[in-house]
């Protein structure tokens, strides 16, 4: 009897300390539908608003970074910030490079999220008139945040580039507690041969390069996968990117 009890006490203990498997758990992350685009100043009216909007709306951007869009000037005029925020039902962030007396011009960020954070990042134009910016926003993607750059590079000097490009990446480094994509115009394919310069100082700067056409390119900063990017049309181009939190 007393060998019975001794054997039924081994078996209950034993089985009170049943080991328990740890497993893995992957890393929540969410996949955001992005297009980058340069629009060159075209949407001028309602009309080129609705052709545009018809253009994109099949693949159902979640996000939208512009370059090159306009807003009216004192003198008044069509507000294509206004109109494409309206026919996409997006929030907006707009951030002006240059201004004057007939229409404003700059980068925009579109966003069925909400845009949580915004600024403009002036950028150097050494002896020229023309001024350059980008738009900066952090948007709250669901499972995390994510930070978006757009902007256009000026297109006649490779010099240049690389200047304005070290004046994004100051502000990255400063701003960098969320994953950013940096998308936008760099016009790089316009002089060839310095190509390599402003590339080869990108990925010495820990971004990961997507070149998706001649001159529009794509960078991403930590806790991003870039799934899939295609060029839609000329100047246009749709990015699937998992934001890993």
């Amino acid at each position: 009897m007393l060998r019975n009890i001794i054997f039924i006490g081994i078996v209950i203990f034993f089985s009170g300390c049943k080991t328990t498997e740890v497993t893995k758990v992957n890393r929540l992350s969410s996949t955001v539908k992005i297009i980058s685009v340069n629009l060159h100043h075209t949407l001028n009216s309602k009309f080129e608003v609705t052709k545009f909007v018809k253009k994109i709306k099949n693949l159902n951007p979640e996000i939208l970074l512009v370059q090159q869009i306009g807003r009216p000037g004192y003198g008044g005029g069509f507000d294509a910030i206004k109109e494409l925020s309206r026919q996409l039902e997006m929030r907006q962030y707009f951030a002006e490079a240059r201004d004057d007396l007939s229409f404003s011009s700059g980068n925009a960020i579109f966003s069925i999220y909400p845009i949580m954070q915004s600024a403009i990042v002036k950028l150097s134009n050494p002896k020229k008139k023309i001024q350059h910016s980008a738009a900066f926003g952090v948007i709250d993607v669901g499972v995390s945040s994510l930070a978006v750059i757009s902007t256009e590079l000026v297109n006649n000097s490779s010099e240049n580039r690389v200047i304005q490009f070290k004046e994004l990446n100051s502000f990255i480094s400063k701003n960098n507690a969320f994953p950013i994509l940096l998308a936008g115009d760099f016009y790089e394919k316009n002089e060839f041969v310095r190509e390599n310069k402003l590339v080869e100082l990108m990925n010495s700067e820990g971004m990961n390069k997507g070149e998706i056409s001649n001159d529009h390119f794509y960078f991403s900063i930590k806790r991003l996968e870039i799934e899939s990017a295609e060029e839609i049309f000329k100047d246009c181009h749709f990015i699937s990117l998992k934001v890993i939190q």
